[in-house]
């Protein structure tokens, strides 16, 4: 039963690249039917892919919203310095908690 994690990982992989393109308007994703149309998978893997990049920190999910993008600053933004700063402390405060 190895079609599904080559599905959940193939699909991941694409609207990844998709995030971090700036493919979607205004950083808003397509809903769950859309994305299950677009990359010819089920819903529960579309659900899976999300929960994925959610915890991967690429996107979010707003009620109301439904999923966003949040790429990393592109190289010379002036927040990037302060960005990457963040992001390290909460992977030291993290890692404090083990």
């Amino acid at each position: 039963m190895k079609a599904r994690p080559d599905s959940v990982r193939r699909t991941r992989d694409l609207l990844r690249a998709a995030v971090l393109r700036g493919d979607f308007v205004d950083g808003i994703l397509p809903g769950e039917r859309e994305l299950v149309g677009s990359y010819s998978v089920s819903r529960g893997i579309v659900r899976e892919v999300l929960t994925l990049l959610r915890d991967e920190g690429l996107i979010a999910r707003t009620q109301g919203v439904g999923h966003t993008s949040s790429p990393l600053p592109r190289t010379g933004d002036s927040r990037t310095f302060k960005t990457l700063q963040n992001r390290r402390a909460t992977v030291s405060s993290m890692e404090d908690c083990f």
